[in-house]
This record gives structure tokens, sequence and C-alpha cells, in this order.
């Protein structure tokens, strides 16, 4: 009896299986979606990282009176993560824009200079987004370009930046002029408290830090007599307009993800031509 059983059981799931395969699907999916959302919980934790262990930071720039300057900005970081959670991911499907939430809770961690900071399970939440399409991209892009320039100015109210000037008069009149600016500091704690983009297209993001979670590159205590706490906006771009100029390269069932419309600006430019337990250690 128990054979016979067995045997229907089988034959019941070999019919199940065999309409399953028979029956086209409605639409088949890709994997663009679950890449863009894939991509969007790796900069959530990105983010994660960046607030909690902190950041180096290097920028340059270099301004001449008579033709365009250029600024730079080189971050960096290396950590292991655990105990980040992801809430349910939102897609927007018409742009191919994931957004996931991260947070994570902690105690003690080392930070990106090897100083221990205790958060006394303060829990941490960054957003990230993730896209695969190639129209949506100049979007994000610019955001984290905003992100950067927001730490690079936190850096330069609290630690501060060496500055060299080079200035060239003939005859009473200028002939070349140059500032050059440098930094280097390491950055932590710091928080997004916004972002957005502006009709253009631009991005900004709105953020803080405490200035007691701010030292420069060498571990040294920074000498800063202002507020505790301080907000700064940074801005990004979609396209370098200075270097093209020099003709340089400048919800359906069943997806495990919440609809969400970014409210992005319909204009954009035009294509160039040919939880608790969790830890972080830093590596």
């Amino acid at each position: 009896m128990q054979s016979v059983r067995k045997s229907a059981w089988t034959l019941a799931g070999a019919v199940a299986l065999a309409v399953a395969v028979a029956a086209p699907p409605a639409q088949a999916q890709g994997n663009k979606e679950l890449m863009s959302i894939r991509m969007a919980q790796a900069m959530a934790t990105r983010g994660i990282t960046e607030s909690i262990v902190g950041l180096k930071i290097r920028s340059q720039e270099v301004f001449f009176s008579d033709r365009s300057g250029e600024t730079s900005v080189d971050t960096k970081i290396q950590a292991a993560v655990k105990g980040v959670k992801h809430a349910r991911p939102k897609y927007d499907a018409a742009r191919d824009i994931a957004i996931s939430e991260a947070t994570i809770t902690l105690g003690d961690v080392r930070n990106v200079i090897g100083k221990p900071v205790s958060y006394n399970n303060v829990t941490v939440r960054r957003i990230g987004l993730g896209t695969n399409t190639e129209s949506s991209r100049p979007f994000l892009q610019a955001l984290r370009a905003a992100e950067i320039d927001a730490y690079d100015q936190l850096a330069r109210i609290i630690v501060g930046q060496e500055v060299q000037s080079r200035s060239r008069t003939e005859n009473l009149v200028l002939v070349s002029d140059e500032v050059r600016t440098s930094l280097m500091a390491a950055i932590w704690g710091a928080e997004v408290k916004d972002y957005g983009w502006t009709e253009d297209g631009n991005a900004f993001v709105k953020m803080t830090l405490d200035v007691r979670y701010a030292k420069d590159i060498f571990g040294q205590r920074i000498k800063y007599t202002g507020p505790n706490v301080i907000e700064v906006t940074g801005q990004g771009a979609q396209r370098d307009d200075l270097r093209s100029s020099f003709g340089q390269p400048g919800q359906a069932p069943g997806r495990a993800y919440d609809p969400v419309d970014l409210n992005l600006p319909t204009r954009a430019p035009p294509p160039e031509q040919p939880a608790t337990g969790g830890s972080v250690i830093r590596r």
C-alpha cells in the first residue's frame, strides 16, 4: 500500500510538472531588474560602511584666470561588514531604477584610521540606488558625485586645505593667475539627511557630521572651534561640459519589490556622440 501511494504522489507530481512546463508564462522575466536591485543593495551597504567606518579623501583643484580649471576627488575604503539588513526593495520599472534601504545596529567599531569608536547600539540607515539602463545611469552617477562632493566639503571645513597660488603681470596687465588647493583627510560618522535632483538634472546631497568624529589623515586631533554638528550640500552633474567643449569624452505579481516613482526630472542631457550584532572590521 505504501508503494502504491508513493507512486500516486509521484504521478501527480509528474503531471503537475508537465503542466507547468507546457504552459507558457504570461511574460518572460529577465535579470535586469534583479541585477538593478542587487546593485542598489551593494550601494546601500557601501553607504553604511562609509558612514560608520569612514573613508579617506584626497582632493585637488586648479583654476586659471585664462582657461578652464579642474577638480578631482579620490575616496578609498576597505572593510569587512557583517550584520547589514536590507528592507524590501522598491523599483521604478519605467526607468529601471531600484532603491534599497540598509540598516545596521552597531556597538564598537574600528574606523578607517584604526581607532575604536563606540556607537552604543545606534542603528545606522543608508539608501542605495542601482540601474542597468543607460538612460537612467547619469542620474545615479550625478548623485554619487554629489555625495563625494559633500564629503570633500566636510573635510575642507574641519581639516582645512593647502593653498598654492602663482600670479604674474606684465606692463600692468595680468598675464597668468593660478590657484591650486589640495587636501588629505579621513572622515567618519557623516549622515545623509536628504538627496534629490534639480530641474536641470543635477543632483544634490545634504550631509551632516559631528566634528568629534573627524581627524586628519595622520589621526591627529583637529583644532576646530565651530559648532559640533555641521551641514553641507554636495552637488553633482551628469556630464562634463568643460571637457566636452574641447572634444574630449566626457510591479508585477510575484516580484520581491515595491513600485516607486523617484520623480526624476524629465529633461535629461543628450548622450555624448563619438541589525543588532552587526560588526565592522577594518582590513
